[in-house]
């Protein structure tokens, strides 16, 4: 029996594994646009914050979508993607 607590626990495990299985990539892309990019990156608060938010919304967009596929049977495992 599917309970919809059931579910949402099933969803928020599978978005937690991906986010910290992909984080790795995540801080080695910012620290890549940090390195190539210092003078923009180190010019203020305000453009690194952009930066990192926009990373996080990529990240957890990302985590959330493979994580829905997963849970409602649209592909079988992650290793299929």
């Amino acid at each position: 029996v599917e309970t919809p607590s059931l579910i949402f626990g099933s969803l928020m495990k599978q978005i937690f594994l991906g986010y910290m299985t992909s984080l790795l990539s995540v801080i080695a892309l910012d620290r890549w646009v940090a390195t190539k990019a210092w003078a923009w990156y180190e010019s203020s608060k305000h453009s690194t914050l952009l930066f990192f938010l926009l990373q996080e919304i990529i990240h957890i967009s990302v985590s959330s979508t493979i994580a829905s596929l997963l849970i409602f049977v649209v592909i079988g495992s992650i290793v299929s993607l």
